[in-house]
């Protein structure tokens, strides 16, 4: 800017006598100069460098770096400002007393609780003081021996005393009568078990003995008969005889005398439905061509339960028949009852395999 024009002052100097000079009075101030123009705007100063990133509110240990065990805070796998707490405000007042609730039902009995342990003993009472030992009399003459008197009932023992001072020898007395003989004393104890004794020599042989009485009869005449199925029978809605399974069947010959003859039979059956339909069919066991008068007739349903088809059922059954001698045959055989067709046993390739075991009882 340029400086306010200055005012002529004019000074005059008065010359003292010794030719000295001083100033003159201080004149009034002048008035207030016009202001200069403004100068012109100088040129913008170069940026700062930049300061350092600010601390992320998460960031409690100020690495930086988003630590997730111990400031991703709603686990969500990033650590952001949901993550933040702010300075923790200032205790509360206490809230008022909440009304006392009801009293609780009295809860059950609990069990006894177990019997506590044994105390220990209690620490031995203090020993008395010894009483104060009495002057020992003086020895008295020797008395002459009287005669052996009763022995008196022992008296109670008294309390130990102290020992006291060693009394003068006393004479020698006479010799006393010699005691009643005392009592037999009390058995001793048994003696160790001697050592055995050498070994005897052996004695004659005896004569033989009678013979025994004669033995049961043996199992001799038993037999035992095992078949299986060897293909399936399919029982269709028009099967309503009895029909042969086959491989179910066999010839037997009971012994002279006739025997009780066991007999067991299982398998499966398959319907050949579908959905929800069934099949049932009726097994029996056939004993010369007849059905036994009880036992040995099974009804069996196989039937789907709307999600899975060609469900299984499986017969399992047996019969104990009196036969007289001879030969007769034995089979299982099976017809359709109701529902849909179905398949009746298998080879051995299939799992509805059939199998019909005969074991003949000597009697």
């Amino acid at each position: 800017m340029r400086l306010p024009s200055l005012l002529a002052v004019t000074v005059f100097l008065v010359g003292c006598a010794n030719g000295s000079v001083k100033p003159g009075e201080q004149g009034e101030m002048g008035a207030m100069g016009t202001p200069g123009t403004p100068g012109t705007m100088g040129d913008v100063g170069e940026m700062g460098v930049a300061g350092p990133p600010g601390i992320s509110c998460w960031d409690l240990n100020s690495n930086r770096e988003c630590d997730l065990p111990t400031e991703d805070y709603n686990n969500d796998s990033v650590c952001d400002v949901a993550d933040c707490f702010g300075v923790e405000g200032p205790t509360g007042p206490t809230g008022p007393q909440g009304p006392i609730g009801p009293t609780g039902a009295t809860g059950a009995q609990g069990p006894a609780g177990p019997a506590g342990p044994q105390g220990n003993a209690g620490p031995m009472g203090a020993t008395g003081s010894q009483g104060v030992a009495g002057p020992a009399g003086p020895a008295g003459p020797a008395g002459s021996t009287g005669a052996q008197g009763n022995t008196g009932p022992t008296g109670a023992t008294g309390p130990q005393g102290s020992i006291g001072p060693q009394g003068p020898q006393g004479p020698q007395g006479v010799q006393g009568l010699t005691g009643n003989t005392g009592a037999k004393g009390d058995q001793g104890v048994q003696g160790l078990q001697g050592m055995t004794g050498a070994t005897g020599s052996t004695g004659a042989t005896g004569s033989t003995g009678p013979a025994g009485p004669t033995g049961p009869a043996g199992t001799t005449g038993q037999v035992f008969s095992a078949v299986y199925g060897s293909t399936s029978l399919a029982v269709a809605t028009t099967t309503t005889t009895f029909t042969l399974v086959p491989g179910l069947s066999t010839t037997i010959t009971v012994p002279a005398g006739g025997a009780f003859v066991s007999i067991q039979t299982d398998g499966g059956i398959s319907t050949t439905g579908t959905a929800t339909q069934y099949s049932q069919i009726d097994v029996a066991i056939f004993v010369d061509s007849a059905i036994p008068t009880n036992g040995g007739y099974h009804r069996i349903v196989a039937a789907n339960n709307g999600t899975a088809t060609g469900l299984i059922s499986n017969w399992s059954m047996g019969v104990t028949v009196a036969l007289t001698a001879g030969t007769h045959s034995i089979d299982v055989r099976a017809l359709y009852t109701g529902g849909v067709a179905g398949t009746v046993s298998s080879a051995n390739s299939g799992v509805n395999q059939g199998a019909l075991n005969v074991l003949v009882l000597k009697q």
